[in-house]
């Protein structure tokens, strides 16, 4: 994880070369940050002590867990260990700028993109919970679905796989996961987790997602660009959606296709790709093969082919 702090890089759970024996070793708990300065010199990393120093230092956290995740509330830098959240606190002190701050014991994270910002406090998907920090504590705030948590499939790095963002429209977060109810060879996200952070409702959808993001669009939509009729679009005709450099959230899934979230479409994006169908003597009368690599669909699931090309 590598971000900016107070004028220096912070590294943190770093991976670092032991010189005399030229081999790899991961430090899981270890934040290593630069000079105050250029990162980029030569020397910026190398701790007091060793030739041409020139600032740089490590500091490792007393605990043996791994450095999961980090985000900032504010000026503030919340790091969630594997069972426990915290801080990393400036001091101010050249010498030593950097400590280590625990603010609670047993509430962590479990996947490094789960974590989301807000003003005042960062939510994150916990190995018991979703949790909510605001630098001073940190709490459950998924009591209305205390089990949903426990659903995710942790198997074939599952919790690697979990995602989250903010929709700042529609004022909620999504979290995409595996679920445990996949099949033997289904190993994307296959469920995403929704949280309406002003009423505090939760919601759960099934949709094959891998990663999230944000785009700003580029054009504001007019009657000569739309492809919607005006009784199809659930937008005003000068709302958000259709203006321009309106941030939206966009997804990507496993097979490569990137699409744009609407909240308010009641089915997935047609964005699977069929490689082949097959019509054999031996099925049944209107029964057919269809070939689709990576289709993370499981045992049971209704499908619906719309505008095929070729």
């Amino acid at each position: 994880i590598i971000l900016p702090f107070k004028g220096h890089l912070i590294l943190l759970n770093t991976i670092e070369q032991d010189v005399p024996a030229t081999k790899n070793e991961r430090y899981v708990n270890r934040c290593r940050y630069s000079q105050l300065g250029s990162p980029l010199d030569a020397n910026a990393f190398i701790e007091p002590g060793l030739a041409n120093a020139q600032g740089g230092d490590l500091i490792d956290a007393p605990t043996p867990e791994a450095i999961v995740s980090a985000e900032f509330i504010k000026d503030r830098l919340i790091v969630y260990f594997e069972k426990s959240t915290w801080e990393l606190a400036y001091t101010g002190n050249g010498v030593f700028p950097f400590v280590w701050q625990q603010i609670n014991t047993e509430l962590g994270s479990q996947a490094t993109l789960s974590t989301i910002p807000f003003d005042k406090m960062v939510f994150t998907i916990g190995s018991t919970g979703v949790h909510a920090c605001n630098g001073a504590n940190v709490e459950r705030i998924d009591n209305k679905i205390p089990n949903q948590i426990f659903n995710i499939n942790n198997d074939k790095e599952g919790s690697k796989r979990i995602s989250g963002i903010r929709d700042y429209y529609t004022e909620m977060v999504y979290w995409t996961y595996p679920s445990d109810n996949q099949g033997e060879f289904q190993n994307y996200p296959n469920k995403v987790l929704v949280y309406n952070y002003k009423n505090g409702s939760w919601a759960l959808n099934d949709d094959s997602i891998t990663a999230l993001g944000y785009f700003d669009g580029q054009l504001s939509e007019t009657w000569a660009t739309t492809f919607e009729a005006w009784q199809e679009m659930n937008v005003t005709w000068a709302g958000g959606p259709i203006s321009f450099q309106f941030r939206q959230v966009i997804a990507g899934n496993q097979e490569g296709y990137i699409f744009i979230v609407s909240p308010d479409t009641s089915s997935n994006i047609s964005c699977l790709q069929i490689s082949d169908l097959q019509i054999l003597p031996t099925l049944l009368p209107d029964e057919f093969i269809v070939e689709v690599v990576d289709h993370n669909l499981i045992q049971g699931d209704w499908i619906k082919i719309v505008d095929p090309v070729g």
